[in-house]
């Protein structure tokens, strides 16, 4: 109870009057750790306190979630190792059937080879030409809906097909610009979490974000006043002694003569 409370009181009190007796508080190592008890405080009373208190307002919250829907929603997507055999724009019949032959040989030595670990990036390395819109051999993850401008529907479908990681299509996918032997090399559910479920989510979000940046502002403005202070104390110490030699006017005239300029810094 209060008792016990003010038990506790006159305790810390006692040990803190013993402490300065002893010089305690003058050790270097406490003269840091104060120091660094004062730095997190300033911090907590003029950064943490003011973001973590604030309301947060229900238009604050949607709008960040409409901003940053890809957060909460995301269709299926998976990731393909390819090998890409490409046919030149402007081939003829024979250059296409020539390199569809090549890709079925490649598929097949793929399909025996399977269990062999590291056998698909083997013939990637010795096989696959880069395809222009993603690096050689791996088409990093994509979904059905977004990603046409990089491939081909029959590539997508194709893909999409596919049901288990290190699954090798049974077939040579056919596009415009050549042939492609693919394995699923990974996969990422879809999901969608409605407003109201990721309210604290968001709220926590925010406050990091603005914890992030006030913080940075808050540190930027020290530095801004340390520097304008330290102009402050050596212009006034400059004064002393210039008063001190007898060099600075107090009759009215031109102020000084023979005087240093200050540093710009």
């Amino acid at each position: 109870g209060s008792e016990n409370v003010y038990k506790r009181q006159v305790i810390a009190e006692l040990m803190y009057q013993e402490a300065i007796r002893t010089g305690l508080n003058k050790k270097p190592h406490v003269k840091q750790s104060l120091r660094q008890l004062l730095g997190q405080q300033l911090l907590k009373e003029n950064v943490v306190d003011p973001v973590l208190q604030r309301h947060i307002s229900t238009d604050e919250l949607h709008k960040y979630y409409d901003e940053h829907h890809e957060l909460y929603a995301r269709p299926k997507q998976i990731r393909l190792a390819d090998i890409f055999i490409e046919v030149p724009v402007g081939s003829d019949a024979s250059v296409r059937r020539e390199r569809k032959q090549k890709a079925d040989d490649i598929l097949k030595t793929a399909q025996q080879k399977k269990y062999e670990r590291f056998s698909f990036a083997r013939l990637i390395k010795d096989n696959s030409n880069l395809h222009p819109n993603y690096r050689l051999g791996d088409t990093g993850f994509f979904d059905r809906s977004n990603q046409r401008e990089k491939f081909d529907d029959a590539l997508v479908e194709a893909g999409f097909a596919l049901k288990k990681n290190g699954t090798i299509a049974n077939q040579v996918v056919e596009t415009e610009d050549g042939f492609h032997i693919i394995k699923l090399i990974g996969m990422r559910q879809g999901f969608s979490k409605d407003f109201e479920s990721v309210i604290p989510e968001i709220e926590q979000r925010i406050r990091k974000e603005e914890l992030t940046e006030k913080r940075t502002a808050y540190i930027a403005s020290l530095r801004k006043s340390a520097v304008t202070i330290q102009k402050d104390v050596l212009a006034g110490a400059l004064q002393i002694l210039q008063e001190d030699r007898g060099e600075f006017r107090t009759d009215g005239g031109d102020a000084v003569k023979n005087v240093p300029a200050l540093p710009s810094r």
